[in-house]
């Protein structure tokens, strides 16, 4: 079941960022003698959005022979001649993606694996009355100030991540939640659904409100509303930081990761 439940994820994935590209491009990538891999991908990108990592990367649906060079060149390549940061490659198949860990860090890059969790009890929630459904204009002010709190937060980043948001919540049937804390609203998440499968999105608090159990009152209140209109209902949780830990106190459970790798830090253009 796991393994069906991490492709239906990352098919979700997939679809909702080449819905909301700009362009969508196929890639053909060779070896270092110029001879075809056997890998099929994809070239995300979007010149609107060219301070976003995850507006702009190589999707890899399957390397084949491709090795951690081939794919750098490529997106590289791609990436650069379209005036758009190098956000990265994903790896769709899990297999390759852990195949290809060392070769990618060989070559200086990062690993940015995201860990893809399902909800399974619902006895583990924590619900009360602190989280209410959001009008998706009372959610921006929270998210820009989550946005602003990171280091490589700006006015400019803030406003492309909000601008993409809004076309993800369009394009999927998106519907905000969110918790106040004295008169404002101060911890928010996103529910995305698609047919019978519905991903919780875009966790945040504001610096000055966080320690108080809003996040986990948030993501308790969307993940029980989101469990009546879906079959399946899963989030995205960076395998390297903590709260993959406190949604799996809320009931989730991971059912496998997809890989990505990044060249550096990813940096505004211009």
């Amino acid at each position: 079941m796991a393994s069906s439940e991490r492709d239906r994820a990352v098919a979700f994935l997939r679809a909702t960022d080449c819905a909301v590209a700009e362009d969508v491009t196929a890639a053909t990538i060779t070896d270092a003698a110029g001879e075809p891999c056997g890998a099929r991908a994809w070239v995300l990108s979007d010149r609107r959005r060219a301070r976003l990592w995850d507006a702009n990367y190589l999707y890899v649906e399957r390397a084949g022979r491709a090795d951690a060079p081939a794919l750098a060149r490529t997106a590289e390549h791609a990436l650069g001649s379209r005036g758009v940061p190098i956000g990265g490659v994903v790896i769709e198949l899990e297999a390759e993606g852990e195949r290809l860990e060392r070769p990618f860090a060989e070559l200086g890059w990062r690993a940015g694996p995201l860990l893809l969790m399902v909800h399974r009890d619902p006895s583990r929630l924590t619900l009360g009355t602190a989280a209410r459904r959001l009008r998706d204009d009372e959610a921006t002010d929270a998210r820009r100030a989550v946005i602003l709190a990171e280091s490589w937060g700006s006015d400019a980043v803030a406003d492309q991540i909000l601008d993409r948001a809004a076309l993800i919540a369009r394009a999927d049937v998106g519907v905000s939640y969110g918790a106040d804390h004295r008169g404002a609203v101060a911890s928010t998440c996103v529910v995305l659904r698609r047919d019978d499968v519905a991903q919780l999105d875009d966790v945040g608090t504001v610096p000055r409100a966080r320690g108080r159990g809003l996040a986990r009152a948030v993501v308790s209140f969307a993940t029980e509303q989101a469990r009546r209109d879906a079959a399946m209902v899963f989030l995205c949780a960076d395998a390297l930081d903590w709260p993959h830990r406190l949604y799996a106190r809320l009931g989730y459970e991971p059912v496998g990761v997809l890989h990505r790798f990044f060249p550096v830090l990813p940096r505004p253009v211009g």
